[in-house]
């Protein structure tokens, strides 16, 4: 059981970490008209950008739409001279032409060259970002908080990129768990702002004893200023679990009563997909002081059988309606190689699995090679459901992939002709890990492309 505990930590650890034109007109000159899931030349004059940190490589695995347009990622970079291994917290803001917000004079974000990276001390990575009303901007992210022991890490910058000292006093601060044997490896993976200013924070938690085997969903919820929010139950953290099975939390979203949701996944004591033990999509629904909602399934908590070997639930989005839309993906062990594929799902707002979406609530998608999943997911204001993750090309290299579905859960043939489409940096691993919708409609995915560092792409939507 040890053996296969290890196995489940170390694969959701994991999952933590040609532009087309359609011509148009039968007379005259020959126009080129933007179609859905087009590159949008407009973003840094291709579609498409990388950025590198001072370090030997960078992934993103968050990204953000301010009011004003500019696009915030964050993710990590590393400092191989530092130890060997470090890893620091970075950040890059993006103007709405894709080009990195570097002002005038010195007067752009994190001082003039429109990237920023945090140092809490150790092998630290950022894992989703958001944006308060203020313009204020908070990153969340593991962090190393002894030589085998990790908390969740929060930081707050100002609107400019600086640190926020109003914020625990430096910008920065770590929430651990406590646990039996004295502490637990703790794992944030999403964030999100209460319309209070509160900022809510989920992820899984497990003891640092790997004999002891109890990995739960973890909630914190922090005041404005930083420190733990002690007006609610548990002192501002909350840790769920599923029965006699292991939880891992992946993403969180709160809907406008002020509910918070969070959805991952949940295993079989000792499971794993790789010896068939089944691991289901797992969803949590807590009212804002962080107590679960029994009006949400009767207890608080749902699992979703998607089928497979491993259904995971990554990303999060709550429709206009209240209705709660989960992507990630289904995984298969098969002899010659890994079977996956995006799978979405969506549940009413009593818990149950929405039956006017694709008849049963869910639908697996895959792409024509051997592997895809998805690792993002944000919802059209007409109700389409776009998803960005990534897909194993049959040449042995990863790509960016983004899917659309429609409302109704069939693929949306209006986007790229078939619901999908494929983005090449030109590298051999390359990742989108999360996806965000701007105010004009268009699709912005973030991830990485292997030394180039983050990478992000624009593509053409109707708004």
């Amino acid at each position: 059981m040890k053996r296969n505990f290890r196995n489940i930590v170390k694969i959701m650890s994991t999952l933590m970490l040609g532009l087309v034109f359609t011509l148009g007109g039968v007379s005259g000159p020959r126009v080129a008209h933007a179609a859905d899931g087009d590159l949008d030349t407009t973003f840094n004059l291709d579609g498409k950008i990388t950025t590198q940190f001072t370090g030997n490589s960078a992934h993103a695995y968050g990204v953000a739409i301010q009011p004003d347009g500019k696009i915030v990622a964050v993710g990590d970079t590393s400092r191989w001279e530092v130890e060997g291994t470090d890893k620091d917290f970075a950040v890059a803001r993006y103007n709405s032409q894709g080009l990195l917000d570097i002002g005038i004079n010195g007067g752009g974000f994190g001082g003039g060259d429109g990237k920023v990276t945090i140092d809490f001390g150790g092998f630290d990575y950022a894992t989703s970002v958001a944006i308060q009303a203020d313009g204020k901007i908070v990153v969340v992210g593991r962090v190393q908080a002894s030589h085998s022991r990790w908390d969740f890490g929060v930081v707050r910058l100002n609107s400019n990129g600086t640190m926020d000292t109003t914020f625990s006093g430096d910008g920065k601060t770590n929430v651990g768990f406590s646990a039996p044997s004295g502490a637990r490896n703790d794992y944030p993976l999403g964030v999100a702002i209460q319309a209070n200013g509160k900022i809510v924070v989920a992820g899984w938690t497990s003891d640092s004893d790997p004999s002891i085997v109890d990995a739960q969903l973890a909630v914190v919820r922090l005041r404005s200023n930083g420190s733990l929010d002690e007006t609610v139950i548990s002192n501002g953290k909350a840790m769920v679990g599923f029965g006699d099975y292991i939880a891992f939390g992946m993403a969180i979203a709160i809907q406008a009563d002020g509910k918070i949701v969070v959805v991952g996944s949940t295993c079989a004591e000792g499971g794993n997909s790789y010896n068939g033990e089944s691991c289901d999509v797992a969803i949590a629904r807590f009212n804002s002081n962080l107590a679960l909602d029994t009006t949400f399934s009767g207890d608080g908590k749902v699992t979703v059988d998607l089928g497979s070997y491993g259904d995971y639930a990554l990303a999060i989005a709550i429709q206009a309606d209240g209705k709660i839309v989960a992507a990630g993906k289904i995984f298969n062990f098969v002899a010659n190689g890994s079977n996956g594929a995006f799978a979405f799902m969506r549940l009413n707002t009593n818990g149950s699995l929405d039956t006017t979406f694709s008849g049963d609530g869910k639908v697996t998608v895959g792409f024509d090679d051997a592997y895809s999943e998805a690792r993002g997911v944000a919802i059209q204001a007409d109700g389409k459901i776009v998803a960005a993750g990534r897909v194993a090309n049959l040449d042995d290299t990863r790509t960016f992939a983004v899917m659309r579905v429609s409302a109704d859960g069939n693929l949306d043939t209006s986007f790229s002709d078939d619901g999908k489409v494929k983005v090449y940096f030109g590298t051999d691993y390359e990742a989108a890990r999360a996806v965000a919708i701007q105010a004009d409609g268009k699709i912005v995915a973030a991830g990485e492309a292997d030394y180039m560092g983050f990478a992000l792409v624009r593509l053409q939507s109707s708004p």
